[in-house]
């Protein structure tokens, strides 16, 4: 513990009392050597540091021998990941009855607990909803002041974080004139009326337990407007003399889906038209396939790969992809074909995505 905090190492005989918590496991293990006194903490009595070290969360007071001396609160998670011994994951609990729901925006989150972190990505993976992922609340701030608030359904936000708390994204967010309409939902575990009373402050703020992900989906429904399906989960055979064709503009918003996409995907070309490609976007499908896939268009060159798709409905099919730039009638954008992929591909690359999906949640 010194040496992670780089301070002077100190003999295990000078401790009085080492706790360590991790609470999103449900882990307290206590090394009590002396009992110095027992102190309650309110929140306001837990100032931010003076330095940006990141380790420590929070410095108070404590009584020790009638003297006032100065106590820091380190962050537990970030000392088992920094000594190897990283945290489990609680399991995903998913969206009732294996419900999907499909929506154009995107959910900005900002949590800096590794373990809650990734809940809320493969929470709304599941959802096949697009999401950022920030780990304080300085970094969240930095994107909303840059990002085009139509793409933005809703912002999730913990409130103990380090740089810029939870507090400080709500004001920012409702007293910047062009922020102040975008939904936000508090995700914590300090939900008492006091906390709620005090994001209410701000605005209209919902506030959910961390634990809670199905009170989180009633939330992410009401301010996504979002169609909701029950999954089928099963896989949909493509026909191999199917050529399934689409045409995006620039940005990656379909403008042309022949009758073999709609067919396939579930969706109308009305439903399709004007939105991204992500509607048909598969949980199981890394980010990193879609990042190499627009730095190569973008560059001017031609994308090839191999990508599991999800229906309206919640099924899925894979498909091989050739996206490349074009110049059209309508402007320039780009073209997707696909075609039916194999068995022994789908199993190989089913392998890949899921070792880079278990990469991407490190």
């Amino acid at each position: 513990l010194d040496s992670w905090l780089g301070m002077p190492k100190v003999d295990l005989s000078q401790y009085a009392v080492a706790i360590i918590c991790n609470l999103n496991c449900r882990r307290i293990g206590i090394f009590v050597r002396e009992i110095i006194g027992i102190e309650d903490k309110f929140s306001h009595e837990l100032k931010k540091p003076d330095t940006h070290e990141l380790k420590i969360l929070y410095v108070t007071q404590v009584k020790v021998a009638n003297s006032d001396i100065p106590c820091a609160v380190f962050d537990i998670e970030r000392l088992m990941i920094d000594s190897g011994f990283p945290p489990e994951t609680p399991p995903f609990v998913p969206p009732p009855k294996n419900e999907v729901a499909f929506s154009v925006k995107k959910v900005l989150i900002a949590e800096d607990s590794v373990t809650a972190a990734r809940k809320l990505v493969d929470f709304f993976d599941s959802l096949h909803i697009s999401n950022e992922l920030y780990s304080d609340g300085a970094a969240l701030i930095e994107r909303l002041d840059t990002i085009d608030t139509s793409e933005v359904g809703l912002v999730v936000t913990d409130l103990e974080m380090p740089r810029r708390d939870g507090f400080q994204v709500i004001a920012h967010i409702k007293q910047t004139v062009r922020l102040s309409a975008l939904p936000v939902v508090v995700n914590s575990s300090m939900t008492s009326s006091g906390i709620l009373e005090k994001i209410r402050g701000f605005g209209e703020v919902e506030l959910v337990n961390k634990s809670y992900t199905h009170a989180l989906f009633e939330l992410v429904k009401k301010y996504m407007q979002m169609e909701v399906y029950v999954a089928r989960n099963y896989e949909i055979a493509v026909d191999p003399k199917s050529l399934i064709v689409s045409e995006a503009d620039h940005r990656g918003l379909i403008r042309y889906a022949n009758d073999e996409l709609c067919k396939l995907s579930g969706f109308s070309e009305s439903e399709l038209i004007g939105k991204g490609h992500n509607i048909m976007r598969h949980p199981d499908m890394p980010k990193s396939i879609f990042r190499d896939m627009w730095a190569t268009i973008k560059a001017g060159g031609i994308w090839k790969g191999f990508i599991k798709n999800a229906t309206k409905d919640g099924c899925y099919y894979w498909v091989f992809v050739t996206v490349f730039p074009i110049a059209s009638v309508n402007g320039e954008g780009f073209l997707a074909v696909r075609t039916r992929a194999y068995e022994g591909e789908i199993a190989r690359y089913e392998a890949k995505y899921a070792a880079l999906r278990k990469e991407e949640l490190r």
